[in-house]
């Protein structure tokens, strides 16, 4: 039985301590360490008349387009282009594309910094979601490491401690664990769907 109660709450604390709930968001996405250079290439279709071009990232932050942000298409050429962004800090943000000529799949956009005043700027549709992780260092792992061994040693300890006739006891009557577990799976999920910004 203690080495069931062992397994149970070892179970539990490696669980919770990698587990991820990370999503992201619609389009393409890419993810880089904090001081990380990576390419981002695009590719782009015949033109029919000249075209230039500004890659942008929605927040300096968090990343920054260190070379290949203006590029210049002829007419009737095809192919791709490269920027190089680098990780700057923990967080998500986009990297956006801007044309000086209207085509399908844009829409007008507000004043560019660093861009021409006299012309109109238009973003393309679907940017890249950029996600910017954390750099692993020696440190970093020796402090996971501790931390999950603490959390493991304190759930064991926990479990050695469980009184099984209070346990039975409570399970006879459970206002109680059925009033937790209802707050907790029910509850507290919705409460925080509805808070959540759209």
């Amino acid at each position: 039985m203690e080495m069931l109660r062992t397994l149970a709450s070892l179970f539990f604390c490696v669980y919770f301590v990698h587990s991820s709930p990370f999503e992201s968001s619609i389009g393409a996405r890419m993810e880089i360490t904090e001081n990380e250079v990576k390419t981002v290439t695009f590719n782009f279709t015949e033109t029919d008349r000249p075209v230039k071009i500004i890659v942008r990232s929605s927040d300096t932050f968090i990343f920054s387009v260190i070379e290949g942000s203006r590029h210049n298409i002829t007419n009737g050429e095809s192919g791709n282009f490269t920027a190089y962004i680098r990780g700057e800090f923990l967080g998500r943000a986009e990297v956006h594309v801007f044309v000086n000529k209207l085509f399908k799949g844009t829409q007008l956009s507000n004043a560019i910094q660093g861009a021409s005043d006299n012309e109109s700027w238009y973003i393309t549709e679907n940017p890249v979601d950029v996600v910017v992780k954390r750099a692993e260092s020696p440190l970093s792992t020796v402090f996971t490491s501790i931390v999950i061994v603490l959390v493991c040693l304190a759930n064991i300890a926990m479990g050695c401690k469980t009184d099984l006739k209070e346990v039975k006891r409570t399970l006879k009557r459970p206002v109680a664990p059925i009033t937790g577990l209802v707050s907790q799976f029910t509850l507290m999920p919705l409460v925080g769907t509805m808070q959540s910004p759209k």
